[in-house]
């Protein structure tokens, strides 16, 4: 009787833990991430007038260096990466941070350094046939939690 009791309260605690909210974002903050995921050279697929930007996990790190030395050139000067294939573009990786920041995306922060990831993201480019019209929308699942206020 003991090991079924455990085994439910293991159960019962691991289900009540909250998933993390996905973020929902459309229009020209979508259209924002996507320039950026395109930018560090994301893939996509294309059907039927839609283009689907896929990334299992996207992180992207800003680097504030004001732990170096004043007389530095780099001092207080912030320096972006990010996980994605063309990081080496400091610009591009700055683009995508804050399309993040934009979409509302949480951050942690620690030893000159503040984190920004999203995991399960998916974009998508809606192109209309009879129009020049598009629709932007993008879903994403935070690495850290949103804290309620």
């Amino acid at each position: 009787m003991k090991k079924l009791t455990l085994m439910f309260v293991l159960l019962f605690s691991i289900a009540s833990q909250a998933a993390p909210t996905a973020i929902k974002i459309s229009g020209k903050k979508a259209k924002n991430m996507i320039s950026a995921l395109v930018a560090l050279g994301v893939p996509y697929e294309g059907a039927a007038g839609t283009l689907y930007y896929s990334s299992d996990r996207v992180a992207c790190a800003v680097h504030h260096n004001t732990a170096l030395d004043p007389s530095d050139p780099h001092f207080n000067r912030p320096t972006y990466d990010c996980n994605a294939p063309a990081t080496e573009n400091n610009r591009k990786a700055k683009a995508l941070v804050n399309a993040m920041i934009t979409a509302g995306v949480p951050s942690d922060s620690g030893m000159g350094q503040t984190w920004y990831a999203v995991t399960n993201v998916v974009c998508m480019d809606h192109h209309f046939e009879t129009s020049t019209a598009r629709r932007y929308s993008c879903e994403m699942t935070p690495e850290v939690e949103i804290e309620s206020e």
